[in-house]
């Protein structure tokens, strides 16, 4: 699993936007591993690659320096909203 995958999978349980340095300790603390001194820059970095790779289509969206949350509520991955609104 990479660390995009990971950070994507804390976000989707998360349910709300989270600071790098948070997504990087709940990694952590689910038994990832890294030699990086610092563990939520590596994960900010990855998540701005993916942005500005995937333009639009990007899985993530950052509302605040740093901070990172999924660009379609979680288990919403056409982006549509149920009819219940």
């Amino acid at each position: 699993m990479t660390v995009l995958d990971r950070a994507l999978e804390v976000l989707r349980v998360a349910g709300t936007p989270l600071h790098a340095d948070e997504i990087a300790a709940r990694m952590s603390t689910a038994g990832w591993k890294t030699e990086n001194k610092t563990p939520g820059g590596g994960v900010n970095a990855r998540l701005v690659v993916e942005m500005k790779r995937r333009g639009a289509a990007s899985r993530v969206v950052r509302p605040a320096p740093a901070t990172w949350a999924l660009s379609t509520p979680a288990g919403d991955e056409t982006g549509e909203m149920g009819d219940d609104e």
